[in-house]
C-alpha cells in the first residue's frame, strides 16, 4: 500500500527465545531514519515503528539491506539486548544484533509517498438554470479531480 505524511508503520523483529531489551534499538531502514523500538522485551518479538515524515519518498520501504545490518544500539554502548537461554535459571546471552539477509515480503509493497496532490481539472456539475446564469445565493457545486 502507499503511505503518506503522518502514517505509522509497524514492524516486528521474531527471535527463536525470549529477548530482553535494555536501551532504545532502532530498527535501520532504507529511509532517511530508523523504525524506533516501542516494546516487546520478555517475549519473542520485539515492534518498531516508523513514522512517515514530510518529504519521504519510496518506491518501496524495506529494511536496510546492507550485508551487516543489525539493530543499531545507540551509544554509549549500556544499551543491550539479551536472549534468555532455555533452563531452570535463564542466563542472559549478549545477541547478535545482525539480521542481513532479512527484508520486508514483496507481497507487502510498502510505498511512501508524502507527494501533495495536485489538482488536474476542475468543472461544474449540472446546470440549475436553463440558460446557465446564477443569482446571488443560488448553489453552485462543482467537482475536483486529484491527480491521486
Amino acid at each position: 500500500g502507499e503511505y503518506g505524511a503522518g502514517n505509522v508503520l509497524n514492524f516486528s523483529v521474531s527471535f527463536d527465545r525470549e529477548v530482553v531489551v535494555f536501551g532504545v534499538p532502532l530498527l535501520p531502514l532504507n529511509a532517511p531514519m530508523p523504525a524506533t523500538y516501542t516494546h516487546g522485551s520478555g517475549t519473542t518479538t520485539l515492534h518498531f515503528d516508523f513514522r512517515v515524515i514530510e518529504g519521504y519518498n519510496l518506491d518501496r520501504l524495506d529494511v536496510s539491506n546492507q550485508a551487516d545490518a543489525a539493530l543499531l544500539l545507540p551509544s554509549p554502548h549500556d544499551d543491550m539486548i539479551t536472549l534468555l537461554t532455555n533452563g531452570p535459571s535463564p542466563s542472559p546471552v549478549t545477541a547478535d544484533p545482525r539480521f542481513g539477509g532479512i527484508s520486508v515480503p514483496d507481497s507487502l509493497d510498502i510505498a511512501i509517498d508524502t507527494t501533495p496532490p495536485t489538482v488536474t481539472s476542475i468543472s461544474p456539475q449540472a446546470l440549475t438554470t436553463p440558460d446557465g446564469s446564477y443569482a446571488v445565493g443560488d448553489a453552485l457545486t462543482f467537482e475536483v479531480v486529484f491527480d491521486k
